[in-house]
């Protein structure tokens, strides 16, 4: 763990503070301009100390289109730039060192697909957990509903789609772009490197996964991304491609924004899973959740074979060139 070091020379501490510093650095600037879209949204300070009035503003339709763009800069600012700027600065100009290869092949996108629907059976249940467990907490109980209430009309204004165009758009903004942003950030960077680092796989995906829940500042829901983190994290683990995480989560993003716009129902009417399925039907799926991971992981053998070799040749490259 001591010994890590990015191609570039640069520890593992001193690789988490860089990217650490640039995420600071990112949300600054998105906060700077969230407080220019909430302006031409006309959203004051008296409005967002005043939850009520905040939430029926940002519920108004016709600030859609504008709550679209603030997500796709805000994200693109905290996320992407940091990640963009860090890859260079301790690893060069390739994205490759983010997971970034054309080694994949359609098996482990269909597989990896297949195993986020199996993973988003476990939302209800989790969530109906969290919300036994917050009884015994009054106070955070209510700061949860207040939170979801708040992300609900959010999320419902920005997917409120009035057309095909603005439906293409959201795909793209809604649906595509969160998915690389995220993914790229989540595991193609801060998992990587502490994987690398720690020499721990798995309780690297699991702190990645317990920083990729926080970030979604939901208390009801924490359980559910935590869960859907870690098997994203498990995914890019076995295939070594962040092109295959990015493709699965975006077919998921983009199935729920379909079914929103095609059916015109909520997020909550979208999320809400049957709750009269059998508490044994859980561990059949968990079963299938086992062999989908299975055959995943034999799927990437090839793929994440040529990239290991890839990955050296680039390591040869750089201590050649020193």
């Amino acid at each position: 763990m001591a010994n890590f070091k990015s191609p570039k020379g640069h520890s593992g501490w001193m690789q988490l503070a860089i990217l650490l510093g640039l995420v600071g650095l990112g949300i600054l600037a998105a906060l700077l301009v969230q407080t220019i879209f909430m302006n031409a949204m006309g959203i004051g300070i008296s409005d967002m100390q005043n939850k009520k009035d905040f939430i029926a503003k940002i519920a108004n339709p016709k600030n859609a289109q504008l709550l679209q763009w603030m997500q796709f800069v805000n994200t693109l600012l905290m996320l992407f730039i940091p990640s963009w700027l860090f890859i260079r600065i301790c690893y060069g100009k390739s994205f490759f060192w983010a997971g970034s290869s054309k080694h994949l092949n359609m098996a482990q996108v269909g597989l990896a697909f297949l195993i986020i629907l199996v993973t988003n059976y476990y939302a209800q249940p989790l969530q109906t957990a969290s919300e036994a467990l917050l009884q015994f907490f009054p106070k955070l109980h209510a700061l949860s509903k207040e939170l979801e209430t708040q992300y609900n009309s959010t999320v419902t204004a920005i997917s409120n789609l009035n057309g095909i165009g603005s439906y293409l758009l959201g795909l793209i903004i809604l649906a595509l772009l969160p998915a690389v942003f995220e993914e790229l950030f989540f595991r193609g960077l801060l998992q990587n490197l502490f994987v690398k680092w720690w020499q721990k796989p798995m309780l690297a995906i699991l702190v990645t996964s317990v920083l990729f829940s926080l970030v979604h500042t939901s208390i009801l829901l924490f359980l559910p991304r935590l869960a859907l983190g870690y098997v994203l994290g498990v995914l890019f683990y076995y295939s070594k491609n962040i092109w295959v995480n990015i493709a699965a989560h975006f077919i998921n993003n983009a199935l729920a924004l379909s079914v929103m716009f095609f059916s015109k129902k909520s997020l909550e009417q979208v999320a809400q899973v049957d709750k009269t399925l059998p508490v044994w039907s859980i561990f059949i799926t968990l079963a299938i959740l086992a062999f989908l991971l299975h055959y995943f992981n034999k799927a990437s053998a090839k793929p994440v074979s040529e990239i290991t070799m890839q990955e050296q040749r680039l390591i040869n490259e750089i201590e050649n060139t020193a």
